[in-house]
């Protein structure tokens, strides 16, 4: 038998306790809803939880436990199955508040201070944290749910972290069922830029937002697109798409994953890489550095310039910001059989030579369609094998054919 410290409060019709455990006895007093008596026998109406994805769990939520020491997890909201009737045990049933300043002290509802009197046959079922439970038992233990060794190891110290654990009475599975449902409809998950401007792991999204302070943010939009009368120069996916591109060309045996920074060092030379990059195109390709000019001029004088210059020149658009970014790697870089490859400082001067204005055909079909439409995320590969036989890429008769 134990007493947990515990408040007391109310959401609409339902009464709840919030409660700190130790990841250690989380992990030993929870049970997953597939393990409750009778579950199998449930009909799908009053089922109201889903299978845990142990891949997800193996692959992203338990190594983040292990490798990360700024971790974190939300509250876990349960439901208790077997609780006596006087489970809750009032603050002011146990203590005399009557000593001087105590009014002025305890200006509050005693009767929602107390303690959960768990007696040791409880069931706590987590009703949203599942697969964060799983996670932390994985961890702890450095095993999966079929007891192999997690390639990240295991991590002990967990054993003392502290949980935040929302606990429902409740016997019934149409209002779980209810409290499921609305919890995880609600629940919106954040969205790919989002990720791009919090993520602490994805290297990308690092480098990216390190990108934005050269440009400055004020000229990168958050967003996926720039409308006509917008007077960012870029937006924050197509840098991150261009930072990957650069990556890839200048670290090609390295596997770079999203959601595992790399050591201080590693991550060091990541950014100096992307660094590098942009300076250069952003310093010597005339156009983008006229568009660039006075980006925080008071007068407007700037961003008025860059929204008519994105008008007429197609390489400010940002998709095609991406594709001739492709391209100059597919000519800088040296290919299998190949004795030289074109140099950087050659392939500025020969993007400073080509017409980008709409008015020039060779795009039309490539870069936009009928109506002055630029091309489509999809269509920046194609882009950028055309840009980069324009830029003096070596093709033979067929491969020409084919493009």
């Amino acid at each position: 038998m134990s007493n947990l410290p515990a408040t007391r409060g109310k959401f609409g019709q339902h009464e709840y306790f919030a409660v700190t455990m130790k990841a250690k006895e989380l992990t030993e007093r929870f049970i997953t809803p597939s393990e409750v008596p009778g579950w199998d026998d449930l009909t799908i109406d009053q089922r109201w939880q889903r299978e845990i994805q142990y891949t997800r769990v193996k692959n992203h939520i338990a190594p983040y436990l292990v490798k990360n020491e700024n971790r974190f997890f939300g509250a876990f909201i349960c439901i208790i199955h077997n609780a006596d009737d006087d489970l809750w045990i009032p603050f002011s049933d146990v203590a005399d508040f009557k000593h001087k300043g105590s009014k002025q002290l305890l200006d509050f509802d005693l009767d929602n201070i107390g303690f959960l009197k768990l007696k040791g046959g409880e069931a706590i079922i987590p009703i949203d944290g599942q697969h964060r439970y799983a996670a932390l038992k994985m961890a702890i233990t450095g095993e999966d749910h079929n007891h192999k060794e997690l390639p990240c190891g295991g991590n002990l110290d967990l054993l003392d972290d502290d949980c935040m654990v929302i606990i429902l009475k409740n016997d019934e599975p149409e209002k779980t069922r209810n409290i499921f449902n609305k919890v995880n409809r609600y629940a919106k998950p954040t969205s790919p830029t989002e990720n791009l401007m919090t993520s602490d792991d994805d290297p990308y999204a690092i480098c990216t937002r390190h990108i934005c302070g050269i440009i400055t943010d004020k000229l990168v939009k958050f967003t996926s697109t720039l409308s006509a009368n917008d007077f960012e120069f870029t937006t924050l996916p197509i840098i991150n798409s261009i930072n990957s591109e650069i990556l890839a060309a200048r670290f090609p045996d390295e596997k770079i994953k999203k959601d595992e920074k790399p050591s201080s060092e590693k991550m060091a030379l990541y950014i100096d890489a992307c660094e590098d990059f942009w300076n250069l195109f952003i310093t010597e390709i005339d156009v983008w550095k006229k568009a660039l000019d006075d980006p925080n001029n008071e007068k407007g004088i700037g961003d008025e310039r860059r929204s008519d210059m994105r008008a007429g020149y197609l390489i400010l658009k940002p998709v095609i910001k991406h594709a001739l970014c492709k391209a100059f790697f597919r000519v800088t870089t040296l290919k299998p059989g190949q004795t030289s490859s074109l140099s950087d400082k050659e392939v500025i001067k020969r993007i400073n030579e080509i017409d980008w204005m709409y008015s020039n055909h060779l795009w039309k079909g490539v870069l936009f369609t009928e109506g002055n439409k630029i091309i489509a995320k999809g269509g920046v590969n194609l882009a950028s094998r055309v840009i980069a036989y324009h830029l003096g890429e070596k093709l033979s008769k067929d491969e020409l054919k084919n493009l």
